[in-house]
């Protein structure tokens, strides 16, 4: 079988869409089949896709001024991508299209529909709320037309969270046309450390004994971070990793706040297995890549309590609360207090 996958952005550039695609990518891949991907020419921090026969990518050129200068995450494709993905999805038998307004989605799926050839489309943000209300409102009118056009066009929608997912019954017109479908998570590389893994993992960051809360993704408004640095307690030590400005990485250690640059996936699991609590208290989201990968890390996890998360409700080791800064400190003091013991080491077993 051919797939082909379509996506703003690809790995080296930092994301958790990026890291969905890519082990979408790999298991297809992985599974014997030809999988093309279609996306971006963008760098960044992140591990490149490793590519070979059975697994090509298709960078179009494309300009990222909006997240430059503003942080959104959305490219401006070259008009060449019309052509690229006109004669890919011909070459096609399968057609996954990641999110719903990104240039991309609805000419992949419109054509995927003309030529004959099935499509899925998963949306992992849904109606964001930005800190500009001109950009909140552009994108609520995007997804009113190529969102609407997306979701048509598709033969299946897939949704991280239960606003997602009426959003996508309102934009498809079908119910019977959307499932709720949880991010997958690379459990083969976030794994529980042992008691001498996170030991290592602590000596290679150079951490002392004081206790680490730990903050991944990108430093953005919407991801709470004012939230968490108002939160800050001397019984611990605030860790933010990920892309941002430099006005922002000032501020962040202006506060006290420990701030490190955006890494690859491997040693972004290193910082899982030496933090001892995880907190993400954001204003809105899909439903985050980091936050399941801390979790199949043995971290517990401090995240708002959105009216998104209820299919969420119940995982072990995710604390759900109000994203403000008392009640934030709070769980994550009572996180600390009762965090749950490492996987034991065989060697120290042995």
């Amino acid at each position: 079988m051919r797939v082909l996958l379509v996506s703003h952005h690809a790995p080296p550039h930092i994301g958790g869409v990026e890291n969905v695609v890519r082990m979408e990518a790999e298991a297809f891949r992985d599974a014997g089949h030809d999988v093309v991907w279609v996306t971006s020419a963008a760098d960044g921090a992140g591990s490149p896709v490793e590519e070979g026969p059975r697994l090509r990518l298709r960078r179009v050129a494309a300009w990222h001024v909006l997240e430059r200068c503003f942080g959104i995450a959305y490219p401006l494709f070259a008009p060449t991508l019309p052509f690229v993905l006109w004669r890919e999805v011909g070459r096609a038998d399968l057609v996954h299209v990641h999110g719903l307004v990104f240039p991309g989605s609805p000419l992949a799926a419109l054509f995927a529909r003309l030529r004959g050839r099935r499509c899925l489309c998963t949306d992992h943000g849904g109606l964001l709320a930005y800190r500009s209300r001109l950009a909140t409102w552009a994108l609520r009118v995007l997804m009113a037309t190529m969102g609407r056009v997306t979701a048509r066009s598709a033969h299946k929608l897939i949704a991280l969270n239960h606003d997602v997912e009426a959003l996508l019954v309102r934009l498809g017109g079908r119910r019977q046309k959307v499932q709720f479908l949880p991010n997958p998570v690379d459990v083969a590389t976030f794994q529980p450390p042992t008691a001498t893994e996170r030991a290592a993992a602590r000596a290679a960051l150079g951490w002392d004994e004081r206790p680490r809360v730990l903050c991944v993704g990108r430093l953005l408004p919407h991801k709470g971070i004012d939230v968490l640095l108002d939160a800050q307690d001397p019984a611990f030590e605030l860790v933010f990793c990920g892309p941002g400005d430099d006005a922002v990485r000032e501020r962040i250690r202006g506060r006290g706040a420990a701030c490190l640059e955006p890494r690859p996936r491997e040693q972004v699991r290193t910082l899982y297995h030496a933090a001892d609590v995880f907190a993400l208290p954001s204003h809105n989201e899909g439903f985050p890549l980091v936050v399941q990968e801390a979790l199949a890390c043995g971290l517990p996890v401090v995240t708002s309590d959105l009216p998104a998360y209820r299919d969420y409700r119940g995982t072990p080791g995710l604390v759900l609360c109000a994203p403000e800064p008392a009640t934030v400190r709070a769980r994550v003091l009572e996180a600390l207090a009762a965090r749950r013991p490492h996987a034991p080491d065989p060697a120290a077993a042995g």
